[in-house]
């Protein structure tokens, strides 16, 4: 294998890893989020249930609930997304793989796989630097934080 095919080999390598380690870190925020949410249905159902009798403490708590599946449902689409991301980090290395395509990480062909602002901004931080932990550092310090908008399928 050719000096410069090892040296795009390292970087596909070193892109599907640091995508793979911001996803994780995304998901735990995530995963913190929907176990809380679902812990305060229960809470609402309960105060729910305990105040049949009370017409305006279960108005409030209806409104409560609402906002809890609200955030709920957004929480879920985050897998979605999830999935999205790591089709994305594993293409590269998989073409290399099963077609033997090696593609340029500092190609536009490459850079224009990621669909989402978090990708791109991952990955540009990663092509300015060529560190994955640097790269991760600087994208987690821009704050980058992903919609809490539903988004309709």
């Amino acid at each position: 294998m050719e000096k410069e095919q090892l040296a795009i080999l390292k970087k596909l390598s070193q892109l599907n890893c640091l995508q793979t380690k911001a996803a994780i870190l995304d998901s735990e925020l995530h995963m913190d989020r929907l176990s809380q949410a679902f812990t305060d249905l229960i809470s609402l159902e309960e105060a729910i249930t305990q105040n049949l009798d009370n017409q305006h403490m279960l108005a409030d708590l209806t409104q409560s609930l609402r906002k809890v599946i609200s955030q709920t449902t957004i929480e879920l689409q985050f897998f979605d997304r999830l999935k999205q991301k790591l089709e994305h980090a594993c293409k590269p290395m998989s073409q290399w793989a099963n077609q033997g395509k090696l593609l340029d990480p500092e190609s536009e062909e490459f850079s224009n796989q990621y669909s989402t602002p978090e990708e791109l901004t991952l990955y540009e931080e990663f092509i300015k630097c060529g560190d994955v932990e640097k790269a991760l550092a600087n994208f987690q310090s821009k704050n980058i934080v992903t919609s809490s908008e539903p988004e309709l399928f």
